[in-house]
């Protein structure tokens, strides 16, 4: 367990610094022909200070990747977690959270909502469990700024 001051540096640097998304692929299953929809939480900090990122995967261990600079931009470093770490993660940091706070507990409610649901493996997920998930996923998209929900293209 992490202590509260730990806790409390992680939220203000995920506040000002990060980012909780949702990304949303197309899951093509052979056994019932039908594209379905996955949804994997993200949860994300870019930053040029490197210590920042190395702090942040003290406190908990995540993905840590290099982005190579644009024109006239610095080298950034991206720390990342997801799916249930990501959660866990929200869970721990959720009393500290004030800008994030509203994507935090939606995307805790989605998770859940993924948990929580009862389907035979192989089996795609319902037009009525897609609607209820992707209306989440629209809150937060629209919490981050984004406009329009859309599947994430895998180079297809």
């Amino acid at each position: 367990m992490n202590n509260f001051y730990d806790l409390a540096w992680a939220a203000g640097i995920l506040d000002g610094e990060g980012c909780i998304y949702i990304r949303r692929h197309k899951n093509y299953s052979v056994r019932n022909k039908r594209v379905t929809p996955q949804y994997v939480l993200v949860v994300q900090v870019v930053n040029t200070d490197k210590k920042i990122i190395d702090k942040l995967n003290e406190i908990v261990l995540g993905n840590i990747y290099e982005r190579k600079p644009e024109e006239r931009r610095k080298l950034t470093y991206c720390w990342n977690l997801v799916g249930g770490k990501a959660e866990g993660f929200l869970k721990q940091v959720l009393p500290f959270l004030v800008s994030k706070k509203e994507r935090a507990l939606l995307s805790i409610q989605l998770r859940d909502m993924i948990k929580n649901y009862i389907a035979c493996k192989g089996n795609p997920l319902s037009e009525e469990e897609i609607t209820k998930r992707d209306i989440l996923c629209q809150k937060i998209k629209n919490l981050n700024g984004r406009k329009n929900y859309s599947f994430v293209n895998n180079g297809e």
